[in-house]
């Protein structure tokens, strides 16, 4: 990427050190998903609490601020210029407006509230892990009153996710829709064609887990996914993590009675990983470097996983690669049976799980 304005050329020059910063966050964060022991939840809450105090300071750097002061005076700026001005102000902002300490706690509590929710929901209690959600709650409350909002809280933390986006937006566009989904659920439950369960995930069946994470690597790699550039591990909930430009990571989970969850939760991070691999590498190591918002990430993945992953004519397509992984379980199945099963209705309390 050709930058001509000497300001601009000088804070990308300076944001390389943010980026490498973030990556080594993003291995930590990782880390502590995939492989991290229990018992070293508090050591990895204060590895992560320093790396973010870096971060802070470099976004708090005395000739960082002149440098992206003297940019937003620039009116002569490229496209691409502009881009990373904009992004520098939205991304200095939180470090500029949240008390440092407040950032680092924040960091700290994060990865400390993992290790307790990942052990909370595999003993199924709720009350090991209640203490951390408060305190997370009051941070974040914190860290609102500091960067400022329209109506509630909600705004200001929205904004760090999905620029302007409003809970006001979000009541009249999403809640919204709660009364006719629930119509439309009820109406697919009294349906002649609908099934209450089915044999082949009901416990009845069992998909080995070895097998289902050959599936996952075959799936991803027919979407594009460059294992090269990645890899895929397992957490308990499915994640998509930029290490590099040349390093993005999933995760998966499987289950044994049901080969489906890990087919489609690969599917889904593969979405989010193909943004991540594809961006122009021109942007590496500048403001530019990651996707535009977790909305457009999201609806990429959501495409891949639903639109693709439980249509007519990809299942269509699977029907002979299935039944060539698991022969023994489903037997006698036909592609009916896989469209049937990709699109079963059930209601979840699990988000991830949810139709």
């Amino acid at each position: 990427m050709k930058l001509k304005n000497k300001t601009v050329k000088k804070l990308v020059g300076k944001y390389k050190d943010i980026s490498i910063l973030d990556n080594i966050g993003a291995i930590l964060g990782w880390d502590l998903n995939v492989n991290l022991p229990p018992m070293a939840a508090v050591g990895r809450g204060e590895q992560a609490a320093f790396v973010t105090n870096l971060i802070n300071k470099a976004f708090l750097d005395k000739e960082f601020r002149k440098l992206l002061e003297s940019a937003n005076d620039k009116k002569d700026l490229l496209p691409e210029e502009a881009a990373i001005v904009r992004n520098l102000n939205r991304a200095s902002d939180y470090f500029t407006k949240v008390p440092t300490e407040i950032i680092q706690e924040k960091s700290k509590a994060t990865a400390e509230a993992y290790v307790a929710w990942d052990g909370a929901k595999k003993a199924d209690k709720f009350a090991d892990f209640s203490p951390h959600l408060e305190k997370l709650v009051e941070i974040d409350l914190i860290v609102a009153e500091h960067l400022g909002y329209r109506q509630t809280p909600l705004d200001a933390l929205l904004d760090l996710h999905e620029p302007c986006l409003t809970s006001e937006f979000c009541i009249k566009n999403i809640v919204s829709l709660q009364a006719p989904l629930t119509k439309l659920v009820r109406r697919v439950q009294k349906s002649k064609k609908y099934l209450e369960g089915a044999e082949f995930i009901d416990g009845q069946k069992l998909y080995p887990v070895d097998l289902q994470k050959k599936l996952s690597q075959f799936i991803a790699k027919k979407m594009g996914y460059r294992l090269d550039s990645g890899r895929i591990d397992v957490s308990s909930h499915p994640f998509t993590t930029t290490l590099g430009r040349e390093d993005v990571r999933i995760t998966t989970f499987y289950k044994d009675h049901d080969f489906r969850d890990s087919f489609s939760s690969t599917m889904h991070e593969t979405g989010h990983a193909l943004y991540e691999q594809n961006i122009d590498q021109a942007f590496d190591k500048t403001p530019l470097e990651y996707g535009v918002s977790f909305g457009i990430h999201e609806a990429l993945s959501r495409f891949w996983e639903n639109q693709i992953g439980r249509s007519t004519s990809f299942l269509k397509f699977m029907t002979p690669i299935f039944l060539a992984f698991y022969p023994e379980a489903l037997s006698k199945t036909n592609e009916d049976t896989f469209i049937n099963l990709f699109n079963l209705v059930r209601q979840s309390l699990i988000r991830i799980e949810a139709d």
